[in-house]
């Protein structure tokens, strides 16, 4: 055993030792490798917004949402990149619009978030649509303590064809500005109404002033004012929801509107009671 290690000591030799034992100073003097953190940014993470590959919009939903966004921005020139990312493209190129919807999407685009636009449909869970955040993170390696997050829009587009209305309303709470009511409370954070001393709260307050400047009338109530229904079809008692609008026409007054759903087809069946309920 002895012999077998003076061999082996033997064969470095002082040259060899000298070799190894530099080598070994240099690795102790590189700094440690970090394990990655929980709250890292994935490796394709990208701002801005995009169209989920694993929960897809229909090539309708999709071409439609689109086609409304440039109707209310008025960027014409509004598309998705070969990753599904939306574009703003040549933002000179202007046809109307709101200026209030502009300054929203432009917030997003050039944002250091990421919003991924996800179909639930027919979801029990999703009414309409709603924002949830999935990761917020601080990369240390490109701007300490920037802190970023990765936004989900949740949409059903199920329930949309749910709503009974004039076509004024209805296109008052289209997809399109059910998605910019979820961006602004993740963009501005803006929140919904939290009492009844506040029927409507401040992120549907920002989306009436895009209505406004689109001469669409404005939303009154966030909650739907729901109210015990008998079907047309039958004796069956059903749960009715009510979202309520009103437009202020120059020497016309005040013309006031209404869109209604059928609760059960909205909701979880633990929400279809008559009584208020949140309409997104």
């Amino acid at each position: 055993m002895q012999e077998a290690v003076e061999f082996r000591l033997g064969w470095l030799g002082p040259a060899r030792v000298r070799f190894v034992m530099g080598i070994l100073c240099i690795l102790v003097c590189l700094p440690p490798l970090r394990a990655q953190d929980a709250a890292s940014p994935p490796a394709d993470f990208r701002p801005g917004l995009c169209f989920s590959q694993t929960r897809p919009l229909s090539a309708k939903q999709k071409a439609a949402l689109i086609q409304d966004l440039k109707r209310l921005t008025g960027f014409m020139e509004i598309a998705t990149d070969e990753y599904g990312f939306l574009t703003a493209g040549n933002r000179a190129n202007l046809v109307a619009g709101s200026a209030t919807a502009r300054a929203l999407i432009e917030a997003v685009v050039d944002g250091g978030d990421s919003y991924t636009v996800e179909s639930h449909y027919q979801s029990p869970a999703v009414a309409f649509a709603r924002i949830r955040a999935r990761l917020d993170y601080v990369d240390e390696k490109v701007t300490p303590r920037l802190r970023q997050g990765l936004w989900s829009v949740e949409m059903d587009f199920h329930d949309y064809k749910q709503l009974r209305g004039e076509a004024d309303v209805i296109t008052a709470f289209d997809p399109s500005l059910t998605l910019l009511h979820e961006l602004a409370h993740a963009v501005l954070r803006l929140r919904d109404s939290t009492s009844k001393a506040d029927p409507l709260g401040d992120c549907e307050r920002h989306i009436n002033v895009i209505r406004r400047e689109l001469g669409l009338p404005e939303r009154q109530n966030y909650e739907s004012v729901n109210t015990q229904a008998v079907s047309p079809y039958g004796t069956a008692q059903r749960v009715l929801g009510e979202i309520r609008f009103a437009r202020i026409d120059p020497g016309k007054g005040v013309k006031k509107s209404r869109l209604t759903f059928d609760v059960g087809n909205v909701y979880t069946g633990s929400l279809v009671t008559p009584g208020p309920a949140a309409v997104h």
